[in-house]
């Protein structure tokens, strides 16, 4: 039976640590991002293409994080856990990261995964690597997960169009996120359209963001391991 990752339980504290107030101000990081990628993104006139859109994503909310964290954070249970070599924060118990993992908010989550090989596999829990193709996680080692990974859907046009609270997956011998154990959509955009899962051969080039985005971070930083 295929596992289903928006039907499984939470784990400890994720709904009090998801809180209203908390999803606003993520939300509100990502789409000022996502809003500012966007009007630098021409990649006819200026060059400026899906590889630099997702480079930016990765920097602007990582920026807008850091400052909303700083000024908001205290009283939700939000801190800085990271910035360099890779971004990581506190959300109550959990431990959070993000990356891009589609364009549109219909694209199902159990297919859309990040293309990280360095950043998103190390936030995958070591009761969560399994091996060969066995993705069926038992609940309990779901329940006690306490990484996540924030995944996040958008393009350039229509700007952020949805945020999932996810556990990964991975096996023993790839270093790839290779499904959720855990998926929760904390924020979608209304009246989006439910699309088929599409093929990993199928998928849109912009989708594959996530070395893009580690490349970048490392000319800006000079560090080895950012992510996207």
């Amino acid at each position: 039976m295929t596992h289903d990752p928006t039907s499984a339980p939470p784990p400890h504290g994720f709904e009090e640590a998801f809180s209203a107030q908390v999803v606003d101000l993520i939300k509100e990081a990502f789409e000022v991002a996502y809003d500012d990628a966007s009007e630098d993104y021409d990649p006819d006139e200026k060059g400026s293409d899906a590889f630099l859109f997702g480079s930016s994503i990765y920097t602007f909310a990582r920026h807008q994080l850091v400052r909303l964290i700083e000024e908001r954070g205290a009283g939700l249970g939000l801190s800085v856990l990271s910035i360099r070599p890779r971004f990581v924060f506190a959300v109550g118990r959990f431990r959070a990261s993000f990356y891009r993992v589609g364009e549109r908010a219909g694209e199902s989550i159990s297919t859309s995964l990040p293309r990280n090989r360095r950043g998103a596999p190390d936030m995958v829990e070591p009761q969560l690597v399994l091996p060969g193709e066995q993705f069926q996680p038992r609940p309990a080692d779901v329940r006690d997960a306490r990484n996540l990974i924030i995944a996040h859907h958008g393009n350039p046009d229509d700007g952020l169009q949805a945020l999932h609270a996810c556990v990964g997956v991975r096996n023993q011998d790839e270093s790839l996120v290779r499904g959720w154990a855990f998926a929760r959509a904390i924020w979608m955009v209304e009246d989006h359209e439910v699309m088929l899962p599409l093929a990993p051969s199928e998928l849109p080039d912009e989708t594959v963001e996530e070395p893009v985005v580690r490349r970048r971070f490392v000319d800006e930083t000079d560090e080895s391991d950012a992510q996207g």
